[in-house]
């Protein structure tokens, strides 16, 4: 990945009102324009959406003030999902996805608890940027959409998320509209998003006593100068992106080697594909990099066979003698190279180099 973020100067007017306020941190003025901004932007209440240091901590401050003790977390993910739980306090439970979506397999979930109770919650993640369905996960009171990779894809109607629900978008470098370090959360009820708020500032609530078990995940000005002119220039950002894709999913129409997750509506930052086995997939590396061409295991390991979660339970509906759905995918999957700016030929020669391997 080359990460592209906005050029110095489109962002020098709003640094240059950080140097005349002197105002860096604690809720400035161009934090607050950047929430009241992608409240329009996600046409959602401003009051309901929430700046961060990052995701991980949104994840984190989400899971930390709800009720509930038991959360189930996809088995196949980046860490940050599994570890907000565990640094929550919060007992985790790695479940089993569904081999089409990657999403966490909810039927595991449902089959195994009593409904009506509805005492755990869920951190549904959207994997490499697929858009949020509210409606898939509709029979579940208390969840958590890690929705990182998201901002691009098409935005949800969020007059249906739930009061007990929220989604955590990052503002990554790495990800579409990046600012380098960042999130934006957007909560379920005001309520909520004031209860984060108060956690994200060590549990002050309009004074200086820590009401709650807060810490400090505010958003700095600087980061919010960054995403606010990301944001502002979205359409030319999501152009670029979109000609990338439209670039990889032109190569090879059929499903060989390009997952659904590339075909998906809006954009992100991915190009992922399926190798058939871990052996190719060893191959296809060993291929590209003898071109100088880098690749990337984005989720190479289920988090159930990292050290981190070696004493987590895992949800799966296979013997102890198969491989989960997880495991499959893990060692199945890769990244390709995705940038803004990848051109044609570039794509083609990755292509070319991947299909002399699969083909």
């Amino acid at each position: 990945m080359k990460p592209k973020l906005p050029k110095a100067e489109e962002v020098y007017p709003l640094l240059q009102e950080i140097d005349e306020r002197r105002y860096y941190s604690n809720y400035g003025l161009i934090v607050e324009t950047l929430e009241s901004e992608y409240a329009e932007f996600l046409n959602v209440d401003k009051a309901q959406v929430v700046a961060l240091q990052n995701a991980t901590l949104g994840i984190l401050g989400c899971v930390s003030q709800s009720k509930f003790h038991d959360w189930y977390v996809p088995n196949y993910t980046f860490a940050a999902s599994g570890l907000a739980v565990l640094q929550a306090g919060k007992r985790l439970i790695l479940t089993d996805v569904d081999a089409e979506t990657f999403e966490i397999d909810a039927a595991l979930i449902r089959n195994g608890l009593n409904l009506d109770e509805n005492a755990f919650g869920i951190v549904a993640v959207m994997p490499f940027g697929a858009s949020i369905d509210f409606e898939k996960y509709s029979p579940f009171e208390n969840v958590v959409f890690d929705a990182a990779a998201s901002i691009g894809s098409t935005i949800p109607d969020f007059s249906r998320i739930r009061e007990s629900w929220s989604v955590v978008y990052s503002l990554h470098a790495t990800k579409v509209l990046g600012c380098g370090e960042g999130a934006i959360v957007v909560c379920g009820s005001k309520k909520s998003a004031q209860s984060l708020r108060s956690w994200i500032n060590f549990g002050f609530d309009g004074s200086r006593s820590s009401n709650i078990e807060g810490t400090n995940a505010k958003m700095p000005e600087v980061s919010a100068a960054y995403a606010l002119t990301a944001l502002r220039n979205f359409r030319v950002e999501f152009s670029e992106w979109g000609t990338v894709i439209n670039l990889i999913n032109s190569i090879d129409n059929s499903s060989s080697i390009n997952t659904y997750i590339n075909r998906l509506p809006g954009v992100r930052p991915y190009w992922i594909i399926d190798c058939q086995n871990s052996e190719l997939k060893k191959s296809v590396i060993a291929n590209l990099r003898e071109q100088g061409i880098e690749t990337r295991n984005w989720w190479p390991f289920p988090l159930s066979e990292m050290p981190a979660f070696r004493n987590v339970p895992t949800l799966t509906s296979v013997s102890a003698a198969e491989r989960s759905v997880a495991s499959q995918l893990a060692s199945r999957h890769l990244g390709l190279p995705s940038w803004r700016g990848l051109r044609e030929f570039e794509v083609s020669e990755i292509h070319n180099l991947v299909k002399s391997v699969l083909a």
